[in-house]
């Protein structure tokens, strides 16, 4: 407010005969031979702030200011200029105190650097999956794993570990599975592009998948054992063959209407701890299903996010009639047949394809299921159309190797169509 027009016509104060801080310094008694008006208090408190400053200088506790612009205020009004006053002072010392005390550094140090976190290893995508599954128990018959000709597949499924009351899998038979594992491990030596899965479950040991899969607990004893198992056995990944979820398969199954969102959550944890693995050894790990082939199982199952954990998935296109059936049909028609009765259901191969991709399946993920075997009924009450839709009294699965041994060289059988019609 120093040099304000109102102030210096009032006479109240002149700027020229106001001693300065050099002054008080020179001699701090002298300030009492001035005269400080009431209404000049504002040009007080700067002097007594320049002062403090200036003693500080002088004790070698600051360094000395730099001029710069004095402020002005035209249009303050005088409370205003008193309440501010009351603290300009003590304020103004503080605050410049502060602010002029050296500060120490410190040496810029460069954050430590982290190790970079492993990644797991995905199999690489292919449009070209010949896939067999082997029982383990046809080695039983003489047909051991070393028998197969390895050249002709991608991958091998061994059929079948079980789930036991731990809700861990273990091998299906210690009498021959320990041989066949070795086997395989041999066979994919010879054929290093082999990968082999354990295939888990089957219409006969699919009883405990759905307390395996029902709670975050369960699941994960599941998964780490399915990794323990793979690691020990020389397997390359997991293969689910669940018959079935929330409902179908043998009688006495547990099966549950939340069994259509767990299976997801099962698989989502057999690929965390697989992809765990991974990251670990560096190796591709793989995982699979095996799903039924009618409308119904597509409906009580999430393909579209299961599409998006698995490898690849299996149709059990096949099995669509058999002994369970009222009339005789076909084992796996790949397109509706025209003379199949109304009653029954006319299950085919292309309709169940189309499902599983409109309801989110990627087409890239999915093989199509092949029988090499046969039905056969026996009993039939007619050969119109070549005994199809035809009573009978009961029927059974053969192989292929009875079916070329027995019937394609036997007389007593002829072709109609489809099928082949005799008596044994």
């Amino acid at each position: 407010a120093a040099g304000n027009d109102g102030y210096q016509n009032q006479g109240a104060i002149d700027r020229g005969n106001l001693l300065t801080s050099e002054d008080l310094l020179a001699d701090p008694a002298g300030v009492s031979r001035h005269k400080i008006m009431p209404e000049d208090e504002l040009e007080l408190a700067v002097l007594a702030a320049e002062l403090e400053a200036a003693l500080l200088v002088k004790q070698d506790l600051m360094p000395a200011p730099t001029e710069s612009p004095a402020a002005t205020t035209e249009t303050t009004t005088q409370p205003t200029i008193q309440a501010t006053t009351q603290q300009t002072t003590k304020a103004t010392t503080q605050a410049t105190t502060q602010a002029t005390t050296a500060v120490p550094t410190t040496e810029a140090t460069a954050a430590p650097t982290e190790a970079p976190v492993a990644q797991p290893v995905r199999a690489a995508a292919s449009n070209n999956r010949v896939i067999g599954y082997y029982g383990g128990w046809k080695s039983l018959e003489g047909y051991t794993p070393d028998n197969i000709d390895g050249s002709k597949l991608t991958h091998v499924l061994y059929a079948f570990a079980y789930i036991d009351s731990n809700m861990r899998i273990g091998m299906g038979s210690s009498k021959y599975d320990p041989s066949n594992f070795a086997k395989l491990r041999a066979l994919k030596e010879r054929n290093p592009h082999l990968k082999t899965l354990i295939s888990v479950g089957g219409w006969d040991w699919s009883g405990r998948f759905s307390d395996a899969a029902l709670t975050e607990e369960s699941r994960t004893v599941f998964a780490d054992s399915c990794v323990d198992f793979i690691l020990k056995h020389g397997f390359d990944g997991v293969d689910l063959d669940w018959e079935y979820p929330v409902r179908g398969g043998q009688a006495g199954n547990t099966k549950r209407p939340e069994d259509k969102q767990n299976f997801t959550l099962l698989m989502k944890k057999i690929r965390e701890k697989l992809d765990a693995q991974s990251a670990k050894d560096g190796r591709p790990y793989l995982l699979s299903f095996a799903g039924g082939g009618t409308a119904e199982y597509a409906s009580v199952t999430e393909l579209d996010k299961l599409g998006q954990v698995v490898d690849f998935a299996m149709l059990m296109s096949y099995d669509y009639h058999g002994k369970w059936d009222a009339r005789t049909d076909f084992n796996a028609p790949l397109y509706p047949v025209p003379h199949s009765p109304k009653y029954q259901i006319n299950y085919n191969i292309n309709d169940t394809v189309n499902n599983w991709l409109n309801r989110g399946m990627p087409a890239e993920k999915l093989v199509i299921g092949i029988p090499f075997y046969g039905i056969k009924y026996t009993g039939v009450a007619s050969t119109d159309n070549g005994g199809f839709y035809q009573d009978f009294d009961t029927g059974w699965a053969i192989s292929y190797k009875d079916i070329a041994e027995k019937y394609l060289t036997n007389d007593s059988y002829t072709i109609s169509a489809g099928a082949f019609v005799g008596t044994d």
